[in-house]
């Protein structure tokens, strides 16, 4: 018999981080699982993940298709279909889940939920810190922050952050959160990403001032900071590196290509923030050592303005600018200082903790990496 090329002993490594993932996506017994994945994908990963759906007693399908570049891109046809079948898609680097219209379609017209695992689908992203961390924990953040954010209408929203933005914005039809997922599981017409963590306000109403951004989702670190001037919740004005050609060039000419659709931030301290990949993990998104911005379309939060892209593969016009180290107040009471979670500090998030080691080192912050 010939060398085993992978060691029997890898998948019990991912299981921990691959049953998380099943978890939180609420995949059930007697569910249609679709496991829509990379042709690059690791395929231990790809097992792993089978394993877990079989262990919650769904039945999984599995569809490959090509690396696409960058984020969001539409699938073909048959998988459009597909997606529209199941119960759960499971997005492990294909990309198809999230800002699509054949993601839009199954979610909002045929219920399923949808799930990506963050890119891109190597072990690492199921042995990470972030994919281990305790479900418990991290619902028991998710509503201590959502009891901060959901304050009336008009409530002020202020951010800064250490490269210099000063931004303020109104809570608006008190839309805080991010899916059930975040408190429980995903419900049918949920979209996440995980490992989880993210949170914010789904549109925010009357933002006006400056965002300085370090990093956009698919073009990773900025060649230098990325400076948005914001007007009644517009942006007038980008000043930075080369990435500002590219913005241009994807929203320029888009009905509400510059519009504000959403303000979020990280709930997970173990989560990864690695600015020196693109593109970008949406991991990095999930830490509250960042806070983004996303500008064109808010369908997905169900938000009242659409933006639709120039070519087929951007049909649906999204994007991300984040930055490091944010400080948020909401209604006057902080959330966030300097990239560090108030609710993290609270006594109950400490109890349960203690619960998967200590506390001290289960809600410690994975360093950022530059």
């Amino acid at each position: 018999m010939g060398e085993c090329a992978v060691n029997p002993h890898d998948i019990a490594e991912l299981m921990p981080g691959a049953l998380n993932y099943a978890e939180f996506a609420g995949v059930g017994p007697g569910e249609q699982v679709l496991l829509a994945a990379s042709t690059e994908a690791d395929p231990l990963v790809v097992q792993a993940i089978l394993a877990a759906v079989a262990a919650k007693g769904a039945s999984p399908t599995v569809c490959y298709v090509p690396p696409t570049k960058g984020y969001f891109s539409e699938p073909p046809p048959p998988l459009a279909e597909a997606m529209a079948a199941a119960d759960t898609i499971l997005d492990v680097g294909a990309f198809v889940v999230g800002h699509t219209e054949a993601c839009l379609r199954a979610l909002f017209e045929y219920a399923s939920k949808g799930i990506i695992l963050c890119p891109p689908p190597t072990p690492a992203v199921l042995k990470s810190k972030g994919a281990r961390f305790p479900a418990e924990v991290h619902h028991v953040i998710s509503k201590l922050v959502f009891a901060q954010c959901q304050k009336p209408d008009g409530s002020l929203i202020h951010v800064t952050s250490a490269a210099g933005t000063d931004i303020t914005a109104e809570v608006w039809r008190s839309k805080c959160g991010h899916g059930a997922a975040e408190m429980g599981v995903a419900a049918p017409g949920d979209f996440w990403v995980f490992p989880g963590g993210c949170f914010g306000f789904l549109p925010p109403r009357n933002v006006n001032g400056t965002a300085v951004f370090e990093a956009f989702t698919g073009y990773g670190r900025t060649s230098e900071p990325t400076v948005f001037t914001i007007r009644d919740s517009l942006i007038v004005d980008i000043q930075g590196g080369w990435e500002v050609a590219a913005i241009h060039q994807r929203i320029d000419g888009v009905k509400n290509g510059n519009w504000i659709c959403e303000i979020m931030f990280g709930l997970n301290p173990a989560n990864d923030v690695d600015m020196s990949v693109t593109p970008l993990s949406l991991q990095a998104e999930r830490s509250p050592q960042t806070l983004h911005i996303g500008l064109g379309d808010g369908t997905l939060n169900v938000g009242p303005r659409r933006a639709q892209g120039h070519t087929r593969q951007w049909k649906v016009l999204h994007q991300d600018g984040f930055m490091l180290y944010p400080t948020l107040t909401v209604g006057g009471e902080s959330v966030i200082e300097r990239g560090r979670l108030a609710a993290i500090e609270t006594e109950e998030v400490h109890r349960v903790a203690a619960k998967y080691g200590d506390p001290a080192e289960v809600l410690s912050y994975t360093p950022v990496r530059m």
